[in-house]
């Protein structure tokens, strides 16, 4: 019994995170048009975001002690809610919006998707800037 408690409550924490992960898309959208950044290229990578995470979820739930599961849930989670915090803040402080609360914390946080860029291009060298590369 206390095997499948403990399944079920990670299937719970993965649809939670499912669920959180489309909510940090849809209002990524809202504030990218706000800040006047919407492209096509954005959305694209948006819904890239949201097939990555959907994928995470669908292993998190399924098998919960599996690792690339969660993985695949915190990839996207964390460069969205970076790329959130970043568009807030761009909204805050370089659009002429001052009474938005939380602008220090949205410039701090917005530091997670330079973390996350980083992490992609140590698990892929292929992505580097061939600037970054050694050359033979």
């Amino acid at each position: 019994m206390d095997k499948a408690v403990r399944r079920r409550g990670g299937g719970r924490a993965a649809l939670i995170l499912g669920v959180v992960l489309l909510v940090l898309c849809a209002g990524g959208g809202v504030l990218t048009g706000l800040a006047h950044q919407l492209t096509l290229g954005l959305a694209a990578g948006a819904v890239g975001f949201l097939v990555f995470g959907v994928t995470g979820v669908v292993v998190a739930y399924h098998k919960p002690r599996n690792p690339v599961g969660w993985i695949l849930i915190a990839f996207p989670f964390l460069y969205l809610l970076g790329a959130d915090a970043q568009y807030y803040a761009v909204l805050r402080y370089h659009l002429g919006h001052p009474g938005l609360p939380f602008g220090p914390a949205a410039v701090l946080v917005a530091r997670i998707r330079r973390a996350c860029r980083a992490g992609w291009h140590i698990l892929r060298p292929d992505c580097w800037p061939s600037s970054w590369r050694q050359s033979g």
